[in-house]
């Protein structure tokens, strides 16, 4: 008798959390009574005991959000991040850049544009860039770069006016490396976006850049981010130099092109 209580106390237990991972992750709260070892028979606990041993764990993709969220439940405030293709659970809660996120793509389905190609039914944009001037807590100015195909969008998240811009074209020294010269910083970019970048620093090989100390920040932001070309050849179809001899090659193109003045 004491050990079928025992079974149905850890039925109820299980039936309770697997109704919070249902949730969205900014709707789980912390249990403070709630133990470690209740998710003892899921097959993703050990990632939970890693995570409470040294403060980083690596879920099999299929099990990473239900993951992220046990350990929420345990109190642990995680954070998402790429390394070379592999994802990763780190400490520290990033809601502030993911509400901006979730703001902009919320900008863009109000556009008449997304909606036109929603009404007929046709691909639509997507958000591939986000930039960011402040902090992720008080942004002062975010952009956000939508794509279709070729055809672009550029929206203002933070104004109240929903209307985008429309671009015939992106391109790395106006479109990024301007604004990270001028105070803004990167929250959010596609792995697609990024091939786009190094793809064109590749082939403009005469071009000049205009705007250095961006292209300087950018390839913080990579060496950051661990946006390396071992993680462009897995999630794209990218197998060109990589950008620190991009940044290099360009750098030696503006010396020389001020030399010959």
């Amino acid at each position: 008798m004491e050990q079928e209580m025992e079974a149905a106390g850890e039925n109820s237990v299980a039936a309770w959390y697997r109704e919070e991972f249902k949730k969205p992750l900014e709707e789980i709260y912390e249990d403070i009574f709630f133990r470690m070892d209740n998710f003892e028979g899921e097959e993703w606990y050990g990632d939970i005991e890693i995570y409470a041993g040294i403060g980083v764990c690596q879920p099999e993709p299929e099990h990473l959000e239900t993951v992220q969220k046990a350990l929420k439940i345990l109190g642990y405030e995680t954070h998402v991040i790429n390394r070379d293709g592999k994802r990763y659970l780190l400490p520290g809660e990033y809601c502030d850049r993911e509400k901006l996120i979730v703001r902009s793509e919320k900008s863009l389905k109000e556009t008449k544009q997304y909606k036109e190609r929603e009404g007929a039914g046709e691909e639509n944009y997507e958000i591939t860039c986000i930039l960011i001037k402040g902090s992720p807590e008080k942004p002062e100015d975010v952009i956000a770069y939508a794509e279709q195909a070729d055809e672009y969008l550029i929206l203002y998240p933070l104004e109240k006016s929903q209307e985008a811009e429309r671009s015939f074209g992106f391109h790395f020294d106006s479109e990024v490396f301007f604004p990270l010269e001028k105070g803004y910083d990167i929250i959010f970019m596609t792995a697609e976006r990024h091939y786009d970048i190094w793809t064109m620093l590749g082939e403009y090989e005469e071009e000049k850049v205009l705007h250095g100390q961006g292209f300087g920040k950018y390839l913080e932001y990579c060496k950051e981010n661990m946006i390396t070309t071992d993680y462009l050849q897995k999630e794209t179809s990218y197998f060109g130099a990589d950008l620190e001899s991009l940044y290099r090659q360009k750098l030696k193109r503006a010396e020389i092109n001020k030399g010959a003045r």
